[in-house]
């Protein structure tokens, strides 16, 4: 059968079924008055009910309207060929999936795209590019790294003064980064955070650590005088003895690693 002969026996069913619960209703109109007011208002939405001719045909076109339709494009976000791709102001997912494939790209011209992006706004975009910039830097020229070691190093500045459960975390990641720079002019920032004593202990154990593994001999006055200041502690409790005692291991290894330095 052709559409239109489909069409026709589509719209002659309709018709007939009308046409058997139209009689129905004059049927049940001889049983009472009440049963005639609700039958005609069922009669009149029945009868609406059944699709006419213009209103097939008005289908038909709008079928073949939508087919001509372009298709609507995918919420997902293309992937990403350059630094110009990282869409700093989109969604959370694109930013993150924009940053981490630059990362793996080792796509060094990123760099100044990832140092502009605002820690405060999703964390787990903050966590990307501190991670990304501390892996590309070592990669890039020399005016590059130091420029990513600065802006790492404002990071820290920042995150240090926001005292936000966010702000700690990325303190957190931000002394790893540093390390991961292996560079001597990630130090600095670490000396001057070690200095101003404010860090949870296990934190500043950490930059005890990154500072050994960084090398500069310059951080050496610094962790001396944390290890003076951790033995001077009295711990409350097992858990915080434990934790001067690693913090006590790792000062002695620094330095002891420093100590060799010329």
């Amino acid at each position: 059968m052709t559409p239109r002969q489909v069409r026709a026996v589509v719209m002659a069913a309709f018709v007939a079924i009308g046409a058997m619960l139209l009689l129905l209703i004059a049927t049940a109109d001889k049983r009472g008055s009440t049963g005639s007011s609700s039958s005609s208002s069922s009669s009149s939405a029945l009868v609406t009910a059944v699709p006419s001719t213009t209103s097939i045909a008005s289908s038909d076109a709008s079928v073949a309207a939508m087919a001509s339709m372009p298709p609507i494009p995918s919420s997902t976000p293309p992937p990403v060929d350059a630094a110009a791709g990282l869409v700093l102001g989109g969604a959370w997912s694109a930013d993150r999936d924009a940053i981490e494939s630059a990362l793996a790209r080792k796509d060094i011209s990123a760099l100044p795209v990832l140092e502009v992006v605002d820690l405060t706004k999703n964390g787990y975009v903050a966590a990307s590019a501190i991670s990304a910039v501390a892996t590309l830097a070592p990669l890039a020229p020399e005016a590059d790294r130091l420029r990513a070691i600065a802006t790492l190093a404002r990071w820290l500045s920042q995150e240090n003064a926001r005292k936000t459960p966010d702000a700690r975390g990325n303190v957190s990641i931000l002394v790893d980064a540093l390390g991961d720079t292996k560079s001597k002019e990630a130090a600095a920032p670490l000396i001057a955070t070690l200095d101003v004593g404010d860090q949870p202990i296990h934190l500043e154990t950490r930059i005890v650590q990154v500072l050994g593994q960084l090398g500069d001999k310059s951080a050496e006055a610094s962790v001396q005088r944390w290890v003076t200041r951790v033995a001077a502690k009295t711990a409350a409790d097992d858990y915080e003895r434990e934790l001067i005692r690693e913090a006590l291991a790792a000062g002695a290894a620094t330095l002891a690693a420093l100590e060799k330095l010329p």
